[in-house]
């Protein structure tokens, strides 16, 4: 697991190693604005704190599995799906590294989606420790909340 390290003052956040394949588990409960049948896209938000950042590659990996709620389904085999992006030569720069859409066929409002996010120390080319502050999913909306607040049926 990263450390929970000093990031910046007082503040801390998930260090992710250089050398060492570090990792974190989120899950997501699919919102009741999702646009069913449309893709996700996963995505790290991260800095880095060196005075004199490395601009190499930083590659972000996500293994995931997926079910409908309300005893549907049972969760899946997982997937993985990576993403690189260069880093910064500015000190504390937001750095967002979006995936391709990911298309979770029959997932739908209620569902989860579990997922590990880990930096691949492995492979990538940036020889700083990097900062994570937060992982999540981008999706079409509908705008709308859901009428039915339980079950299937959520779109009526």
């Amino acid at each position: 697991d990263p450390t929970y390290a000093t990031w910046y003052g007082n503040l801390r956040q998930f260090e992710f190693s250089a050398t060492v394949m570090k990792e974190v588990f989120c899950i997501f409960h699919i919102p009741h604005d999702y646009v069913p049948g449309t893709p996700f896209y996963f995505h790290a938000h991260w800095s880095n704190k060196a005075a004199s950042p490395n601009t190499g590659t930083v590659i972000w990996g996500f293994e995931y599995t997926w079910a409908k709620g309300y005893e549907q389904m049972p969760f899946g085999a997982s997937g993985t799906i990576t993403v690189s992006k260069a880093c910064s030569a500015t000190q504390y720069m937001h750095h967002i590294s979006e995936t391709t859409p990911v298309t979770l066929t029959g997932i739908e409002v209620d569902g989860l989606l579990i997922m590990r996010v880990y930096r691949d120390a492995a492979t990538d080319t940036c020889t700083d420790p990097i900062y994570l502050h937060t992982a999540d999913v981008h999706y079409q909306s509908t705008g709308i909340p859901t009428k039915q607040r339980n079950g299937p049926g959520f779109y009526t």
